[in-house]
């Protein structure tokens, strides 16, 4: 066994949690950890240095979170990107997959687990989203002067024609704009350089002053708001959070049925509050679900393709948003009735 541990590319450890202990480890398993134990086990001498291993953003795995205590409960695991934390203080990304070992009646004797080093391909996805912020920004300046000159051609009274021109340049400035911020956010999310600044926020008078707003740009639009009674403050960015509302209200209105009203919905969850935006029409196909907060997805199907092109991000982004803040996302559709979609956001101290 130690032979065909030692002579295989990926790193490997073979765990008995029943002794406790980690029976082998490759050295190639040994190397990831910078020359640690790759687990912490009773048996090791006190001050044993041994690697943590993380979700990618550094927290470190719980006890009965790691792939070969979930396996040895059956749990497999199957190609999920951790990190190991050096004790030097360093990460190594890596592709873990787990799974029971069992003897010749389904009894589990212990568990054994694969450890793939892909710094090289997480510095290429690196680099890539590094690339896309920065070309995004360099796209910005450029954007600025066209709008300003448009914004100039069209207070000229002595054409009026050139001010129609100008309208439809400053309409498609604007959609290009929210494209490139699209895109900078998206690539932000990726590189896991997302931040938010939180402050106390009314979360019943923003969501109101938003539905507000969105009357106001669509008044041929109904939108019905509800809020529960004694719902606190809550921490969050007010910035950030009016750009998920926003864009699951322009959702609703693109998608749809166009005389049925929009219902807005806060309420409070326990620990946690509950945002719903509703709308009535033709729903979103079940398999499409999955899919739907994934980045560049657009609906292939259904009023998808009446409705303005977009970029495929704003869900993506709304979901980035809404786990920053460690709130979740989720939709519910009935095909020819109702599409919601739900995000929670913690209350302080829940």
């Amino acid at each position: 066994m130690r032979s065909v541990i030692e002579g295989f590319p990926v790193a490997i450890a073979i765990f008995d949690e029943r002794g406790g202990r980690s029976l082998l480890a490759s050295r190639r398993c040994e190397q990831l950890c910078g020359g640690a134990h790759p687990l912490r086990a009773p048996e090791l001498p006190e001050g044993t240095p041994y690697a943590r291993l993380c979700e990618p953003g550094g927290r470190p795995l719980l006890h009965n979170e790691m792939p070969l205590v979930r396996a040895v409960r059956g749990q497999a695991t199957t190609c999920e990107e951790l990190w190991f934390h050096r004790p030097d203080g360093s990460f190594v990304p890596v592709i873990v997959s787990a799974g029971p070992i069992r003897d010749d009646h389904g009894a589990i004797l212990g568990a054994i687990a694969s450890y793939e080093d892909v710094t090289h391909y997480t510095e290429r996805a690196r680099l890539r989203e590094e690339w896309t912020s920065i070309v995004a920004h360099d796209l910005k300046q450029p954007l600025s002067a066209i709008a300003a000159y448009a914004g100039m051609l069209s207070r000229r009274p002595e054409a009026a024609d050139i001010a129609g021109w100008s309208q439809k340049i400053l309409a498609s400035t604007r959609r290009l704009e929210r494209m490139i911020e699209d895109l900078l956010d998206a690539s932000k999310i990726e590189a896991r350089r997302f931040s938010i600044e939180r402050r106390p926020t009314d979360l019943g008078a923003h969501l109101r002053a938003a539905v507000e707003l969105a009357a106001a740009e669509r008044p041929e639009r109904a939108v019905v708001f509800a809020v529960d009674e004694g719902v606190p403050p809550v921490l969050v960015d007010p910035a950030r959070i009016d750009q998920v509302i926003g864009n699951l209200l322009l959702n609703a209105a693109k998608y749809g049925d166009p005389i049925a009203p929009i219902r807005v919905t806060l309420s409070r969850r326990g620990a946690e509050v509950e945002i719903v935006i509703e709308n009535r029409g033709r729903g979103i196909p079940p398999d499409e679900l999955p899919r739907l907060f994934q980045r560049f997805q657009r609906l292939s199907s259904g009023e998808s393709s009446k409705a303005p092109p977009g970029s495929g991000l704003g869900l993506y982004i709304c979901k980035g948003i809404v786990e920053a803040h460690g709130g979740r996302i989720w939709a519910r559709s009935t095909p020819d009735e109702t599409t919601s979609f739900h995000f929670t956001l913690p209350l302080a101290g829940g």
